[in-house]
């Protein structure tokens, strides 16, 4: 949920929201973030503040295109909060080229690619969370961001949510897919 690579490997330029990123896995998220402010409510309201802005600054299509009134191939634009918004894009965008370098290999390879068998579309994920970087540069980029505008006090809201999300609490559950 706070990792773009994954987000970018799980979507597309042309589909940036993911079926995978919601409900269930949002709240997961929610509760890390509780859990990591522990007893300490005014962290936690921060937390959850500042998670409920880079929700909000998640790239989506332009209003229009869903319809197909665009002659062009829509694709995913930044939105929502500045801080977050345009630096989380460039990250999905390069998931998005290493995926598409990846599915051009795979059309001049002469193997056939069996979409019809059980587990596939689980390997196709697997194969695409492997392309991934490590989040941890992103967060540290992301803490130069800072909104434009803001008070003392959202600055520091913001640097307090780019420092747990960049930290090792949430790196535990990655290092599998470079193994």
């Amino acid at each position: 949920m706070l990792d773009p690579f994954v987000q970018g490997a799980l979507t597309s330029t042309q589909a940036p929201d993911c079926d995978l990123l919601a409900g269930d896995v949002l709240e997961s998220a929610r509760s890390a973030l509780r859990h990591f402010s522990s007893d300490d409510h005014a962290k936690r309201s921060v937390l959850l503040q500042q998670f409920m802005l880079w929700n909000s600054a998640a790239p989506r299509l332009p209003s229009g295109a869903a319809g197909g009134s665009d002659d062009a191939e829509p694709i995913a634009q930044a939105m929502g909060n500045n801080a977050y918004s345009s630096l989380r894009l460039d990250a999905m965008q390069q998931s998005w080229n290493k995926v598409e370098v990846r599915e051009a290999k795979l059309e001049t390879d002469p193997a056939p690619r069996l979409e019809d068998s059980s587990g596939f579309a689980m390997r196709e994920a697997i194969a695409k969370l492997r392309l991934t970087s490590s989040p941890v540069q992103f967060w540290l980029a992301m803490m130069n961001e800072l909104p434009r505008g803001a008070t003392a006090d959202q600055k520091e809201s913001h640097l307090l949510f780019c420092k747990l999300d960049g930290s090792r609490h949430f790196q535990h559950c990655r290092p599998y897919l470079w193994s």
